[in-house]
């Protein structure tokens, strides 16, 4: 089943000296299964968006329909967070238990599964982010390296089975290659589970290379819901809100601007270099 968010708002510290609208009005449907990406300056309201999607701030304004469960009447929480996973920023500060395997099985066993659930749960989960169950289920989740924290931190919201599952700069503070690889280990839970994944990020590439919609938010705002293609049509405007466009996108821009031919649209990498192969071979010719 989609989301569906209709007119959304939300005021910090309302009626009072220190009141800011968060978010304004904001509405629309994310389908299931779809990759969605959120992109905006700091402040922009993503972080608070995403948090009234699993009950973590509570609605006050609009209206929220996540699988059938509606958000603006009386709901059980324990089934919206069991359908809706979120990883926070530096999800490794979120290890408290004694071992991996506990860590890991806190959120089943509090769903009430059976023993063998949670075992089971735990290992694969553990299995799909790449680690090792017989030689890391009984460490402490301290002991691991930073990579493998942030791994069983994601592992432990996994194994909850969510049927979307959030994403708040996941790749924060991690060198170009960790990066890559918990974007690829995204794509794989995704390929996987056919989970609806609804990523933040402040980095347009990273953005670029899975989603198939990007929502751009602007001061509480929604100023674009579209596909990455046609995002890339808005350069100037969303430049001009501090954010930068893919890179292959800036670079067919700068080649545009000096005469050279290249459709419109261009968004990833491999579109850029066939495009750029296209024109040397008919050159040649």
């Amino acid at each position: 089943m989609p989301i569906i968010i209709e007119n959304l708002s939300y005021t910090y510290s309302p009626n009072t000296a220190f009141s800011h609208d968060a978010l304004k009005n904001i509405s629309l449907t994310v389908n299931d299964g779809e990759y969605l990406g959120i992109i905006g300056h700091t402040g922009s309201g993503k972080s608070t968006f995403v948090l009234h999607l699993n009950g973590l701030i509570k609605l006050t304004s609009g209206k929220i329909i996540i699988n059938d469960i509606d958000l603006s009447k009386k709901y059980d929480y324990k089934k919206l967070r069991s359908t809706v996973g979120i990883v926070f920023q530096y999800p490794e500060y979120q290890l408290f238990d004694e071992t991996v395997e506990k860590d890991i099985g806190f959120g089943p066993k509090n769903l009430g599964l059976s023993k063998e659930e949670i075992s089971y749960r735990v290992r694969t989960a553990m299995e799909m982010v790449g680690l090792d169950y017989q030689s890391i289920k009984d460490r402490s989740p301290f002991e691991l390296s930073g990579g493998q924290k942030r791994r069983a931190a994601l592992a432990g919201v996994i194994a909850m089975h969510p049927k979307i599952l959030i994403l708040d700069e996941p790749t924060a503070g991690l060198d170009p290659k960790g990066k890559q690889n918990i974007l690829d280990l995204v794509k794989t839970i995704k390929n996987a589970s056919n989970a609806t994944i609804i990523m933040i990020s402040h980095n347009m590439d990273e953005i670029n290379q899975n989603c198939s919609r990007i929502a751009v938010l602007n001061d509480g705002q929604l100023k674009y819901y579209m596909k990455p293609e046609e995002l890339v049509n808005y350069g100037r405007e969303v430049e001009e809100m501090g954010l930068e466009l893919p890179t292959p996108a800036k670079i067919a821009q700068n080649l545009r601007e000096q005469g050279i031919n290249l459709k419109k649209g261009i968004v990833k990498q491999e579109e850029l270099v066939d495009e750029v192969i296209k024109l040397y071979k008919g050159v040649q010719n």
